[in-house]
């Protein structure tokens, strides 16, 4: 019990023994003081009775006022901790708002920073694409000059092929002229059917082709006699032992390599020896692909 409560159980008891006393003196007044006594005595005793419940619902009171005092108490405690809490969290979210805040500011100067590069970058690639669009328009007017000087140089190569097959059939028809006349002055036939005389096969002024026009590959080359090779033409061509047949290359640019003499005729082959002149020393050696043919063109 606290001291509010004992200080009501005191007044309480006072005013009982007070009202007890003027009952007392009221009772010794009146003439019929036994039944007075009695009847002050029933007053008394529910005075008594009515004091002691009083107390009682005081003392009730008061508990009862402890015990919400106890519960306002563990709610105070309850509340100063959720707002304590509460408190923490408003400060963590204050920290969270500032680090955010803080990001987006950063992005947002990531941001211009972006776009200010973006425009920097527009502005270098417009002047780019000026370049390029000069370099290609260069581009253009140097491959129109490359195809200018390629038509002429192709024109000239074609020219100076066409004038070297001439040169070489025009020297092929002197030699042939040639051997005509040694013929003649040697006594020999002129082709119609009379004496000819023999030839030794190293001659280069020997001419014989074959009477069909016919053109094939050297096949193999002799790795011992490089003028000994094998064509990819035969007797079933129209070819005989003693016929020649010229020998040339096309590229990488025409060239005559000199006169083949057949010494040998098979079916689809034939094995001959190539007789160059004293003035083709610095023809090159024959190679497998060289090509053979009756005449030159």
């Amino acid at each position: 019990m606290n001291t509010l409560g004992k200080l009501l159980v005191i007044l309480n008891l006072l005013f009982a023994l007070l009202t007890g006393a003027f009952l007392a003196v009221d009772y010794a007044s009146r003439t019929n003081w036994k039944d007075v006594a009695e009847a002050r005595q029933s007053e008394m005793d529910a005075l008594r009775a009515n004091s002691e419940s009083e107390v009682r619902s005081k003392r009730e009171l008061v508990k009862a006022n402890e015990q919400i005092r106890g519960e306002m108490d563990a709610l105070t405690i309850n509340k100063n901790s959720q707002l304590a809490q509460m408190k923490l969290e408003n400060e963590k979210l204050a920290r969270q708002v500032g680090e955010q805040k803080a990001v987006a500011e950063l992005a947002v100067l990531n941001q211009e920073n972006a776009i200010q590069q973006t425009k920097r970058l527009q502005g270098e690639v417009v002047l780019l694409l000026d370049t390029v669009k000069k370099r290609e328009e260069e581009i253009v007017g140097y491959q129109t000059r490359i195809t200018d000087v390629t038509q002429k140089y192709t024109q000239r190569e074609n020219e100076a092929a066409t004038a070297n097959a001439r040169a070489q059939n025009l020297f092929l028809q002197l030699k042939e002229k040639e051997i005509y006349i040694a013929k003649l002055l040697a006594g020999g036939g002129s082709g119609d059917g009379t004496k000819v005389v023999a030839v030794p096969v190293r001659d280069p002024n020997f001419v014989n082709p074959p009477p069909v026009d016919v053109r094939g590959l050297i096949q193999k080359v002799d790795t011992e006699q490089r003028d000994l090779v094998q064509i990819s033409l035969g007797s079933d061509d129209g070819l005989q032992k003693d016929h020649t047949m010229e020998v040339y290359r096309l590229s990488p640019s025409p060239q005559y390599l000199g006169r083949l003499r057949v010494l040998d005729v098979y079916p689809r082959t034939a094995v001959g020896r190539v007789v160059r002149s004293a003035s083709m020393s610095g023809v090159p050696a024959l190679l497998e692909g060289d090509q053979v043919a009756s005449k030159l063109k």
